[in-house]
């Protein structure tokens, strides 16, 4: 049985990890250790995810996803994190910027951009953050006039503009009628959308962030997403989304550094005898495995309350987000300090791994805004 028949049939997760992990090791990672020094869209990659149902798998079946399970989806993300976090990066944000068709887009939308954006022919990203926001707002504007919409503004840290076919943009409706923000679908290459000099993240390789310009940029009203100042509770449901997969990225992290812990106190020696001898090594393995284990036990708890609607999907999502990405923070520098020299060279996986880790913890306004989130669910 080929994987993406397999998908279409199981979400249980003692098929699905190691199916999906035996592709990874067997296709996915020789490809990896090939292009390690290359920047760009990981297109080849991408290639066999999508023709073996990777990219499809967690969207819903009404969609002509293979899935729509959220448990079933942070489980396959982990494991693809634990070889690429920045190609896992990818499949996330394209899944986030199909959230808002999903949720409030017209059958005539779904219809039109979901299969694409789905099985991964077209890819899809979303644009709200702003380098200097109006308080308690957008400064992209979007005017209405005659059946269209004119959008003007700038974007940045827009996750793979480049190689993105749609753009999901957040924009402050200028309307007598509406307040508040609202959400559109613009395509690459549309008049007026320039994608802007990549900003030169740290920690990332095959996916990239840039800034958009919009200057009067004509859409259709047809592409504008649910109703006019619909914008926030469209962010939150991305949101909702983003955190339970955020830290399933984090647990990825955590399982390839334990990788990389094991195998080198396996394989090196200290004054004569392996590393994995010393009863300190070993005490430091067990803390990593276990704060391993915390991290997918919270992650699963957060995407289980996100399938079931739960009344604490804010309270655990926002918990696994910031308990995961702040694990993979502290169990990289940890595997740094054991391997010594060798974990400070730069390009050197766990190099890579720790700018990852951070990047995570910065998302989402930050974990500090994470622990404020829940602050708020118990005060």
């Amino acid at each position: 049985m080929s994987l993406k028949a397999l998908l279409a049939t199981t979400d249980d997760q003692d098929v699905l990890v190691p199916a999906v992990e035996s592709l990874l090791r067997e296709q996915v990672r020789p490809l990896l250790e090939q292009n390690s020094e290359e920047w760009g869209f990981p297109w080849t990659i991408l290639h066999i995810l999508r023709e073996n149902g990777v990219i499809a798998f967690p969207f819903p079946l009404e969609y002509g996803g293979l899935s729509g399970s959220m448990v079933s989806n942070c489980l396959l993300i982990s494991e693809l994190a634990r070889y690429s976090a920045n190609v896992a990066m990818i499949l996330v944000s394209n899944q986030l910027a199909a959230v808002p068709l999903i949720s409030e887009g017209s059958e005539e939308q779904k219809e039109k951009f979901l299969p694409d954006i789905i099985w991964g022919r077209s890819w899809a990203t979303f644009a709200s953050i702003e380098l200097e926001p109006e308080p308690g707002g957008l400064r992209t504007s979007a005017s209405k006039q005659e059946g269209e919409y004119i959008l003007s503004g700038a974007k940045q840290l827009v996750t793979n503009a480049e190689a993105s076919r749609w753009i999901i943009i957040f924009a402050k409706e200028i309307s007598s009628h509406t307040q508040g923000n609202s959400v559109f679908l613009v395509e690459q290459g549309t008049a007026g959308l320039s994608v802007l000099k990549r900003n030169g993240e740290i920690g990332s390789h095959g996916f990239s962030t840039s800034g958009l310009a919009l200057e009067e940029c004509h859409i259709p009203e047809s592409q504008r997403i649910g109703q006019a100042g619909d914008g926030l509770t469209i962010r939150t449901q991305m949101t909702n989304c983003s955190r339970p997969l955020l830290a399933a990225l984090a647990a990825g992290l955590c399982q390839a550094t334990l990788d990389t812990a094991v195998f080198h106190a396996r394989e090196h020696k200290q004054f004569g005898k392996r590393i994995a001898e010393s009863e300190s090594t070993k005490l430091k393995l067990a803390d990593m495995a276990i704060a391993l284990e915390a991290v997918r036990g919270l992650m699963v708890r957060a995407a289980a309350a996100f399938d079931q609607r739960s009344s604490e999907l804010t309270k655990l999502g926002a918990a696994a987000k910031c308990f995961a990405t702040d694990t993979a923070m502290r169990l990289t520098i940890d595997c740094a300090q054991l391997l010594g020299e060798s974990g400070y060279l730069h390009r050197f996986p766990l190099e890579r791994r720790i700018r990852q880790a951070k990047l995570l913890q910065i998302l989402e306004e930050g974990n500090e805004s994470q622990r404020l989130t829940i602050s708020r669910t118990l005060l």
